[in-house]
């Protein structure tokens, strides 16, 4: 058995504080993604596409495909491994990734949210997947910004 020599307890180190710095990172995914989850109601009004600044939990549901109940669990912290696809759409309407730009955050959040309601209006079997549909929005928001 080879003991370790200096170069190889330095490495270890370093490799420990990288997967230390991606665990705080999705920390903060997780406590930004949840801070969306909190702003959007749960309860209350239905949810009015353009007229509700955010979407409730069961509009959430509806554009994830998943049970209102995974979005509670989501929000709260209690479910430990959610389904990838619902946190991705969860992530992108929320503006957390791909990152809506600071300047115009509130209204870049809106129209990803506007895409989702077309994606949603569209037929099941002709509209796509929904992470699809709100990357074209963000691509073709960005490309008309560059243009202007």
């Amino acid at each position: 058995m080879r003991s370790m020599t200096d170069k190889d307890f330095l490495e270890l180190l370093e490799a420990n504080g990288k997967a230390e710095k991606e665990r705080e990172e999705r920390m903060l995914l997780d406590d930004r993604l949840r801070l969306f989850l909190s702003q959007c109601s749960s309860r209350g009004a239905r949810y009015s596409p353009g007229k509700s600044m955010l979407p409730n939990h069961a509009q959430l549901a509806k554009y994830c495909g998943c049970d209102l109940s995974t979005i509670g669990r989501i929000e709260q912290g209690r479910t430990t491994k959610p389904p990838l696809a619902t946190v991705a759409t969860l992530s992108a309407l929320a503006g957390i990734f791909p990152a809506a730009p600071e300047h115009a955050f509130y209204a870049e959040q809106k129209a990803r949210i506007a895409d989702a309601d077309r994606w949603l209006g569209k037929a099941p079997e002709t509209r796509g997947e929904l992470h699809d549909a709100l990357i074209d929005g963000i691509l073709k928001r960005r490309d008309t910004a560059s243009l202007n």
